[in-house]
């Protein structure tokens, strides 16, 4: 990676044949790294009075502890490599990309010849890092101009205590990542947890049995922005009821709610289905119309809905692009996804990706949601451009969502005991009025439940006896009587 536009660079999509990229300058070829022009490295000329700087940073997968370094000028022409060449440099290491600590530097190598390679020392005591930067402040020039590295080669002690399943902690549903003298340990995709003592697996829904796109109903009486819905039931373990899905767009090939489905038809069900998406399968989701690519100048709003029948906290969702390698351009660059309880007014954004292109044909890509922000059982996925840079029609594969399923507990016990059984309790009131109160050591919610009310109830006795006739607030009978307009209030304390 670099903080400067590189010579040659064609599109965040291909590479062309005359381009010097970051990455060439640690490729152990002649061919190198080159920067734009002088507008991209301002004070690198020897005789600016200021200095330049002209980031490349190398990110490794172990952890390196290097000695020295080579830094070797460009091959091919040789009044270039004596003007661009670095002749000052400062070398830093990080374990993380912000915090950098300067493990060398040289200065006044203003002789350069064609394709020569120097070689300059590190401080290797100061430790193991993982990235590595090197910033190029002068050139070899009298004048401001491009700078260029043909390759740089470290040299030192290697460590990787990700490789040795001895040297590292993780538990095994985790992937370890090297950081400096240490490691890292996080949950793979469609687990949770710390990485080291668990990682227990999500739960994903729409379940993988659910069925295919075309075996769900077309429904006209349910719509969103005017479009019919369609809908799944499902008797299975895992959040079973109905599953709906809705978008605010035509799909490709698409027949009305009371018609079957089309041969080559990609209705929004096929996105939740759990099914590889390929023509004449009705799984997957394609658009009617073409979608902004990532060189327009707005984005899509192209929704895809799925309201679930239990309540559903997200960590995880994994989007699949569709099948075909010539259309794997109408996948998703850019997305978002909220969560709600209703599926209209007010959503809450759980997630989002974007510059995600150059996708391969049924590639899967998983993305984190804000877990923290709590249970909902509507979903919706915001697709705004494809991965290509011009218009054309947006595709959706497949989305899972991992997560875990809230399960709603009574807390109405048969057992808690009859309301003539709770203890009146004059010493906490509400709006004035003594409250009532149980002890409960049942396996659900155990503790202390209070019953209130803003008015006094039917018959009450006293503070120490209920009456015959009485009607407590903490009564189990739907036939309490008060004497006026009520509110009544059950906590647990």
């Amino acid at each position: 990676m670099s903080n400067t536009v590189w010579h040659g660079d064609a599109s965040i999509y291909s590479v062309a044949s005359d381009e010097w990229s970051p990455s060439s300058a640690f490729d152990k070829q002649a061919q190198g790294y080159v920067t734009l022009g002088t507008t991209n490295a301002p004070n690198t000329g020897q005789s600016s009075s200021g200095e330049g700087n002209v980031e490349l940073v190398l990110h490794t997968p172990c952890s390196v502890a290097f000695s020295s370094y080579t830094v070797t000028s460009r091959g091919d022409q040789s009044h270039l490599a004596a003007a661009q060449s670095p002749a000052k440099m400062g070398v830093y290491g990080s374990t993380d990309g912000s915090s950098w600590t300067e493990l060398g530097s040289y200065s006044g190598e203003t002789s350069w010849g064609l394709g020569e390679a120097k070689t300059f020392s590190a401080n290797s005591t100061l430790g193991l890092f993982n990235y590595f930067k090197f910033d190029i402040r002068k050139v070899s020039g009298s004048s401001d101009t491009a700078a260029c590295v043909s390759d740089i080669e470290l040299i030192g002690v290697v460590s990787d205590l990700c490789a040795d399943s001895a040297s590292h902690n993780c538990d095994g549903n985790a992937t370890c990542t090297n950081a400096g003298s240490s490691f890292t340990c996080a949950c793979n995709s469609g687990f949770t947890g710390d990485g080291v003592s668990s990682c227990s697996a999500l739960t994903v829904i729409p379940p993988s049995d659910i069925g295919r796109g075309d075996t769900w109903t077309k429904d006209a009486t349910v719509t969103h922005n005017s479009i019919y819905t369609l809908y799944k039931d499902y008797s299975g373990s895992v959040c079973s009821g109905r599953y709906r899905v809705k978008t605010n767009t035509d799909w490709f090939a698409q027949t009305g709610s009371g018609v079957a489905f089309s041969a080559n038809e990609w209705p929004p069900s096929g996105i939740f289905d759990g099914n590889i998406a390929t023509n004449n399968e009705k799984s997957g989701f394609v658009t009617g119309l073409p979608q902004p690519g990532t060189d327009a100048g707005s984005d899509a709003d192209v929704q895809a809905i799925l309201q679930t029948p239990c309540l559903f906290v997200l960590h995880q969702y994994a989007v699949q692009g569709r099948s075909g390698a010539g259309e794997s351009i109408q996948n998703p660059s850019k997305m978002s996804v909220s969560g709600s309880y209703d599926c209209s007014g007010t959503w809450t954004e759980l997630g989002s990706f974007e510059g995600e292109i150059n996708w391969v044909s049924e590639e899967t890509r998983t993305f984190r949601a804000d877990s923290t922000l709590g249970a909902f059982n509507c979903f919706r996925f915001t697709a705004k451009r494809i991965s290509q840079g011009a218009d054309s029609h947006l595709a959706i594969g497949d989305i899972q969502l991992f997560g875990t399923e809230e399960t709603n507990v009574a807390i109405s016990y048969s057992d808690i005991g009859t309301g003539t059984s709770w203890t009146k309790d004059p010493s906490v009131t509400y709006n004035g009025v003594k409250t009532v109160y149980k002890d409960y050591a049942g396996s659900v919610c155990p503790g202390r439940f209070r019953a209130m009310s803003n008015v006094e109830w039917w018959d009450d006795n006293s503070w120490y006896s209920y009456g015959s006739a009485e009607r407590p607030r903490a009564h189990s009978s739907t036939t309490r009587r008060t004497l006026g307009s009520a509110v009544w209030t059950i906590s647990r304390t």
